[in-house]
C-alpha cells in the first residue's frame, strides 16, 4: 500500500494541489482509493468514478465527497460537472494534470 499511496502523494505535490480544489479520480482500485485518501489529507474536495459496488462502498467509507457510477447516471453527472467547470484536477491512474 505504501507505493500506490506514495505515487498519489507525489502526483498531487507535482501539481501543487490546493485544499480548496476539486479532484476527479478515475477508478477506485488501489491507486484510485489511495489518491482519494491523499486528496482528503490535502483537504481537497474529491469526486471518484467507481465501477463496482464494493469499490463504491470503499470510496464512500474513505470519505469521497461524491461517487460516480460507471453507467448512464454517472456519465450524465460527469457532463454536468464538466459543464459547470467544477473539476480543478482530473486524476488518472498514472497521471495527474491541471485542466485549466
Amino acid at each position: 500500500m505504501a507505493e500506490p499511496l506514495a505515487c498519489s502523494v507525489h502526483g498531487f505535490e507535482k501539481v501543487n494541489l490546493k485544499g480548496h480544489e476539486t479532484v476527479f479520480i478515475v477508478g477506485a482500485g488501489t491507486i484510485g482509493l489511495t489518491a482519494l485518501v491523499a486528496a482528503k489529507a490535502w483537504g481537497a474536495h474529491s469526486i471518484i468514478l467507481a465501477r463496482h459496488p464494493h469499490q463504491q462502498a470503499a470510496a464512500r467509507a474513505l470519505g469521497a465527497d461524491e461517487v460516480l457510477t460507471d453507467d448512464d447516471a454517472g456519465t450524465a453527472r460527469l457532463k454536468e460537472l464538466r459543464h459547470a467547470q467544477a473539476i480543478d484536477l482530473p486524476s488518472k491512474r498514472r497521471e495527474v494534470r491541471a485542466i485549466r
